[in-house]
């Protein structure tokens, strides 16, 4: 026999606490048309789960049994909640996703065909008073979850005009002249910030905070502003600033003021009043040395330092120098060897790094200088033989080798060098005789062969 199971009810309008002893807790539950359950005896054997909704159904499954109870119960719940989520899907689902964005832009057009084969933009959408957004991509590429499998695809011609106008935004913001200018001033000096000598942070806080010009790399000549800043190291690293008497210049004027750099005292410019060309400070009490940076002087055609207190090493940056015709480095206290870079210098006429300590050889380079007319490289510490590719050159009018510590014979070749007017080897350790080619040098005077005789 079955057990038969009764369900009562009664109205309420308010949630009761049910404490029913058959095994249900419904916690303030409140079931449809405010019905609450006062007892369901028997349902132990019966339940199939505690959906709210389900509960009032197994009235319906009180003839079965047990087990066919609950298999059914567990049917229906299913059924009744995929029948809910489906009314709620087709509630909410045409305000979802891309299909409802084309059809807000297709006007309401209900044919899902025509989309195939219309190649008509998205903006078309928006002429027929539809409220949507101009679409980016032209409408003749379709949707691939609208292309039938066996449809093949063309795209058609492509038409420029179908496009819509990009609003180019503003150019990037520059940067605020502080930044530039260090930016410029580092990368002209190839060091990091946290590298800088005291001289390069010195001229670089001078640029930047003092000068009278207030030069900015967004509005002014890049190369204006590197030439005045490698004037400005010049100075503050090569004794203009001193510690108490404001520099061991002899003559500073308009260093560090408001004229142009082509006013100040030793510099010449080119017509133009801003590319520097000619650099003389002899005999000008500088010291220390010359800072590589004077190469960023791109143009400069003529450097004169002579009779100086300069120290340490010519710098190899020299080489970079291309239009250098004129070097006079004399009368200071440079020491190492000559850099072999100098004679890059291809257009140089005039070279004077005599009465230094400069040391080592001469390097057979300088035979590739074909402009040159003079070379002294007298009284320093030179030594090895000399070179014999000084007979290429044909415009060479007087050598100065003497004092130095030179050895060997005098080549041959230098009788080639035929617009020599003097040499001057003496004071050598040179050897050997002197060839009667020498005749051939028809401007040497007397005096420069009894010079080129005595050596020691």
């Amino acid at each position: 026999m079955r057990k038969s199971a009764s369900l009562e009810f009664r109205t309420s309008q308010s949630p009761l606490d049910l404490n029913n002893d058959d095994g249900f807790d419904f916690p303030g539950t409140i079931l449809p048309n405010k019905y609450e359950v006062l007892s369901m005896p028997h349902m132990e054997e019966r339940k199939c789960c505690n959906c709210f909704y389900c509960t009032p159904m197994l009235k319906l499954l009180d003839w079965m049994e047990p087990s066919a109870c609950r298999r059914w119960g567990v049917v229906l719940c299913m059924i009744s909640t995929g029948v809910v989520a489906g009314v709620l899907i087709g509630l909410f689902a045409p305000s979802w996703g891309p299909a409802a964005s084309m059809n807000s832009n297709s006007g309401g057009n209900e044919s899902n065909d025509a989309t195939i084969n219309d190649t008509t933009a998205v903006t078309q959408g928006n002429e027929s008073g539809s409220n949507g957004t101009v679409g980016m991509i032209p409408s003749s590429m379709p949707s691939p979850s609208i292309l039938p499998s066996n449809t093949s695809y063309a795209p058609s011609p492509f038409d420029m005009a179908s496009l819509p106008t990009l609003q180019q935004g503003p150019p990037p913001p520059l940067l605020d002249r502080k930044d530039a200018l260090l930016s410029l001033l580092l990368q002209s000096s190839k060091v990091p910030s946290q590298s800088l000598s005291y001289a390069q942070y010195q001229a670089t806080m001078w640029m930047i905070q003092d000068d009278p010009l207030y030069l900015n790399p967004n509005t002014n000549q890049t190369q204006y502003i590197i030439e005045r800043y490698v004037l400005v190291l010049l100075y503050m690293s090569m004794g203009g600033i001193g510690k108490s008497n404001g520099g061991q210049w002899v003559n500073s004027a308009g260093f560090l003021s408001e004229l142009t750099t082509c006013d100040w005292m030793g510099v010449t410019c080119k017509e133009d009043g801003i590319v520097i060309e000619m650099i003389i400070f002899e005999n000008n009490g500088l010291s220390s040395s010359i800072p590589p940076e004077l190469s960023l002087l791109s143009s400069l055609k003529h450097l004169d330092l002579n009779n100086n207190d300069i120290t340490g090493i010519i710098p190899s940056e020299i080489g970079l120098l291309q239009h250098l015709n004129y070097i006079n480095l004399s009368h200071n206290d440079f020491k190492n060897e000559i850099p072999n870079s100098l004679f890059n210098c291809s257009k140089l006429q005039y070279i004077d790094l005599s009465n230094n300590n400069l040391v080592g050889s001469i390097s057979s380079n300088i035979g590739s200088l074909l402009d040159l007319t003079s070379i002294a490289l007298s009284n320093n510490v030179l030594v090895g033989s000399v070179p014999r590719e000084i007979g290429n050159l044909s415009f060479l009018e007087s050598l100065s080798l003497h004092e130095n510590y030179l050895s060997g014979p005098i080549p041959p070749e230098i009788y080639n060098a035929t617009s020599l007017r003097s040499i001057r080897l003496f004071k050598n350790t040179l050897n050997g005789s002197i060839n009667d080619n020498i005749k051939h040098l028809v401007n040497l005077s007397k005096f420069v062969t009894y010079m080129l005789l005595t050596n020691i």
